[in-house]
């Protein structure tokens, strides 16, 4: 039983998982994490905050115990953020390749006029969607450049400029879906809020003036000589 005042925490085994310990079935690379998991258990979650779900129990026809837990859906991200990269490139723009040492993509620039060389580092593929549709149609009719021996990664680079190409897909396009009609819909709900709010901050200011006649004195008020 558990103390009083304090919950005892136990791992569970559920149908669908069963390596809560270290056996064949464990991955070298993830006895680690089932090590801290564990853990997070024994010592009441101090990193996480894990959500304790219902337990339903229900007695088989052979008197054993079927328990099932009821879970709730996790709260996640739905639209991932893109990072902001360098816009407006083509003017510059000088080749692209595969850097096999870092494992990404860079694009080289270089300014004519102030002889300035530069260039961006592209380590996830996504981040080509975030470009301008300029960029995309160079980065099209430019190929990435790359050793033979890397052509599986250069190529996920290459397909997905080749996908933005064919479907239009860039910085400057408005998606019509329905997250973005929500996204709208909460932006005006708390762009309303806000002004609502600041309505109210206005007129209790000024039915402060009319029945004060002059605001409360603070240590920064100067106070007027007799």
């Amino acid at each position: 039983m558990p103390s009083e005042g304090k919950r005892e925490y136990k791992l569970v085994k559920t149908k669908n998982i069963k390596q809560f310990y270290f056996g064949l079935e464990v991955k070298q690379h993830d006895q680690r994490l089932w090590k801290y998991i564990k853990w997070q258990a024994k010592n009441g979650y101090p990193d996480w905050k894990p959500q304790y779900p219902k337990q339903i129990v229900t007695i088989l026809e052979n008197g054993k115990k079927d328990i099932t837990l009821d879970v709730k859906p996790p709260r996640c991200l739905k639209n991932m953020p893109l990072r902001a990269i360098k816009q407006d490139f083509h003017d510059l723009f000088q080749g692209w390749l595969y850097n096999e040492t870092t494992a990404e993509a860079v694009i080289s620039l270089y300014n004519k006029t102030t002889r300035e060389s530069r260039r961006i580092s592209i380590l996830d593929p996504m981040w080509l969607v975030n470009c301008l549709k300029k960029d995309i149609d160079c980065l099209f009719y430019n190929k990435i450049v790359y050793e033979k021996r890397d052509k599986v990664q250069a190529q996920q680079y290459q397909s997905i400029v080749d996908v933005c190409y064919a479907k239009d897909i860039n910085s400057g396009r408005y998606w019509k879906s329905k997250w973005r009609d929500l996204e709208i819909d909460k932006f005006s709900k708390r762009y309303k809020h806000g002004k609502k709010f600041e309505e109210i901050a206005k007129r209790a200011a000024e039915l402060g003036k009319r029945k004060l006649g002059k605001p409360i004195p603070t240590d920064q008020t100067p106070i007027e000589s007799e």
